[in-house]
This record gives C-alpha cells, structure tokens and sequence, in this order.
C-alpha cells in the first residue's frame, strides 16, 4: 500500500519562475487554478499565439479582436500576427499563474483610444473580470489619475472596474528617463534648472551608438490647470555640440480652454546626423506664473536622461486613482528582494503613492529565447511581464472568491503582499511583492481585506 499522490497542475513544457516565487503552487494543488475565470489581454502583438494551442502552454482564446486599423479589428487570431510577440509572452505568463483561465485576447497596437474602450465595453459584455494591459502611452491629465478627456485611458479603466473587472497594468520602465521635481530658476534666465545650475538634461546613451536610429518621444507636463493652463513652458532639443536648437514644442497656455500644460516631441521632429550622440532637452518659462512642479518624459529606445529617478514615473493608466487598478512595479525572479532598476517609481503629482504592488519579471516564456542580464537568463524583462503575474493571482483570488469586488481583489494582493521596505505602503514597492497566503489561511469571502 501507498499514499496516493494528488494530481499535479500541468503547465506545458515551459513554466514563469514567478509561478513558485509569487506562491501560486500551493493554491493549484488545493484546486484553485482560475477556472472559470475570464481575463482579458489588451496588448501589442500575439504572434506565435497560434501554434502554442494544444501544446499545453496556452488555450485557444474565447474572444479575440485584432486591430488592422483604428476602428477596424479582425475576430481571428490570424489578423494578430505580424505585430510582435509581445501579447503572447503577457498571455503565456497569465496563464502559468492561473492554467484554467478563459483568454479574450485584443491586439491594440493600431486601435485608437476610443478602441480601447471599446474593447473594455466588448470585455465587460463578455463577463471578464480582470483585466491585463502591459501598455504604456503619454500623460492626457494632470497627474491626480482623472483625466478631461472622454477618451482617455485613465477614464478607460474607471468604466472597466466599475463594470467589475480588476485591471492590473503595468507600471513601466521608465523610473531612469523621467525627471520630477520643483520649478528652479535661480539665476531669473527662465531657464529651468534640473539639478544645482544645470539647465540642461542630456540624453546619455547606454552602448555610445548614434541617436540616429532612435526611436525618441520626448513629453513636457506641469502644475497647471488642464483647460485653461496659464503658465506658458516651452520644450526644446539641442545640439549639444553647437547648442543649435534642433526642435521645440511652443504651444501657447494663455488661459484659453483648449490650452493644457503640456508640449511634446518626437524624433519626426529633427533630424540627427549619423554620428551624433550629444544632445539635450532644456525647458523655458516663457510667461505666466511658476508652476510648482515640472515633469520631463523622454520615452527611449537605448538612452537614458542625465538627471532623472525622482521618482513620478507611472505610465499614463498605472497614473489612475481607482481603487479597483493595479499598477505593477517589477522585480527579477533571481532577486525578489530587490527592486528592478528601470521600474518605474512614485509619487503621483498630487502625493499619491505608487506602484500599488510589484510582480516578476525575466521569467521564462516558451515562445521567447532568453538573453543575459546580471549573469541570469532573462526571457521576458520589465514591468510588461511584472504586471501579468499579478493578473493570474488576481484570477485565482477572483475563481476562489467570486463575491469579491475588484476593489476587494486588489486590497487582497495588496494585504497579503511581502513587504520589503518601510513605510508601508513605499513609493518603491507600493504594498510589497505580490504572493498568495497558504490556501488554509485564505479569509472566506466577507473578510476584511483592507489595508489600513
């Protein structure tokens, strides 16, 4: 005679570390696995999705839509390929954490805001009830996570939760590229300086490559109101080797209700020689009064700002107020005790504290080969892959306890998360790393959950 060994979850052949570090083995053998969960994946890319069906890594999805163009989306997984992998790694990892899931994929890569929510009404109608999005995209209000625009993502999300869904997005890898912090101008040029007298913010380039072949976005917000700004800031990109003005954005805030405190750039904006790599973003107060902080984007593709990681680097959902949303920070399965790098860190403009929890990041995907990164195989980096861990624990807290709210499944996260710094919460780590509390110790429904 012998024990009789209790089924074991299968995971196909390639399994996210964060699997075992967020804890999540242990709610799979006591049977909780998602099921009858449905999660929703709006993301940039599902190439490769197709043939990894029937192989154990991930289920054909219940729902799709495929943006070819705004307004225009295809129902078959094949109007997804072609654009990247990056929504089947998310998909891959969601469904490693939570195996028994419902997938309704939407590539949003080519869809307009108005699509987006169009795929959250589409979602809701559906029955999901979380929702991944490892998507980033420009500020579009003032910081406090509302926003005066109907279309916004920020008010995207509020329609999700409020139809009970809890959205998990990803915080972002931009805590080096973003400079936060008060207006200074001692010297009265109208200059702003960032750091002691430096007026400039030079744009340091991480393998000593050309800007030429960058793909760089710069964005400008400050402390004003958001129809009818009256500080008047101005962004420029100079020449650091011949302090030529190479590109300026210099829309008026005179007090009109169209005018925001915002200016931005992009690389079709200027031109940059083959060999150059010396430039620099610098910032004028033309005229109104000082704002009582300044808050400079630049979005990169291998450089980083010379004086950055103040802190206010939330991508524009992980930005929102609604206690139902989740934004992610990341950490790295080798090191959980230690935050990542490039993960975007708190505070909100208006003192909040963000990220709300932190998830795993550089764990293996099946359809991705992995490169170095601090002497560790790393398959799937950043926030992107953070954010969907903390969804398939979002789904078994939900397939567990159906009756939860998504405000009551993020203060559950929330509660039960690894803290790893003091205060809690911290503009770090948020709550601390998301794991699951062993299965007996899980409150039935009705139990406080809150955080305070």
């Amino acid at each position: 005679m012998r024990e009789i060994v209790p089924p074991e979850t299968f995971y196909g052949n390639v399994t996210s570390q964060g699997v075992a570090a967020h804890l999540a083995p242990a709610w799979h053998s006591a049977g909780y696995r998602g099921q009858g969960v449905k999660v929703g994946i709006m993301d940039s890319g599902f190439s490769g999705f197709s043939d990894l069906i029937g192989s154990g890594e991930l289920p054909a999805p219940a729902g799709v839509r495929c943006y070819t163009d705004v307004g225009e989306y295809e129902t078959s997984l094949a109007g997804c390929s072609g654009t990247g992998a990056h929504g089947t790694w998310v998909s891959e990892t969601v469904t490693d954490v939570a195996p028994a899931v419902s997938l309704y994929i939407a590539d949003v890569r080519h869809a307009s805001w108005s699509d987006s929510r169009s795929v959250v009404e589409w979602m809701i109608s559906e029955g999901v009830t979380v929702i991944n999005r490892s998507v980033g995209g420009g500020y579009n209000g003032p910081g406090d996570g509302t926003s005066p625009f109907s279309w916004s993502i920020l008010n995207t999300v509020d329609r999700a939760v409020d139809g009970g869904i809890t959205f998990a997005n990803a915080a972002g890898n931009n805590h080096r590229h973003v400079w936060y912090g008060p207006y200074s101008d001692p010297d009265g040029d109208r200059l702003i300086n960032f750091e002691g007298a430096d007026e400039s913010n030079h744009l340091r380039i991480s393998d000593g490559s050309s800007l030429s072949d960058r793909r760089i976005f710069f964005q400008l917000r400050w402390e004003d109101s958001w129809g009818g700004a009256t500080s008047d800031l101005d962004l420029f990109v100079v020449n650091g080797d011949t302090d030529e003005v190479v590109a300026s954005s210099r829309d008026n805030q005179a007090g009109g209700d169209g005018d925001f405190p915002y200016e931005w750039l992009s690389r079709t904006h200027f031109e940059v020689p083959p060999e150059g790599n010396n430039y620099y973003v610098a910032v004028q107060h033309v005229s109104g009064p000082a704002p009582s902080w300044i808050q400079l984007w630049g979005t990169h593709n291998g450089f980083q700002l010379e004086h950055c990681c103040n802190g206010g680097s939330m991508t524009d959902a992980a930005e929102s107020a609604n206690p139902g949303v989740l934004a992610v920070g990341a950490t790295h399965y080798w090191d959980t005790n230690t935050i990542a790098a490039y993960s975007s860190q708190g505070p909100t403009p208006d003192g909040r504290v963000k990220p709300d929890i932190v998830g795993t990041a550089c764990a293996q995907v099946a359809s991705r080969v992995g490169s170095t990164r601090d002497g560790n195989t790393c398959w799937f980096g950043g926030t992107s892959q953070a954010s969907p861990h903390v969804a398939g624990l979002a789904a078994l807290v939900k397939g567990r306890f159906p009756g939860y709210t998504p405000d009551q499944v993020a203060d559950y996260l929330k509660h039960y998360a690894q803290q790893r710094t003091t205060p809690d919460p911290n503009n770090t780590w948020g709550h601390g790393f998301a794991v699951l509390p062993p299965p007996s110790d899980a409150p039935a429904p009705g139990f406080d959950t809150s955080c305070g």
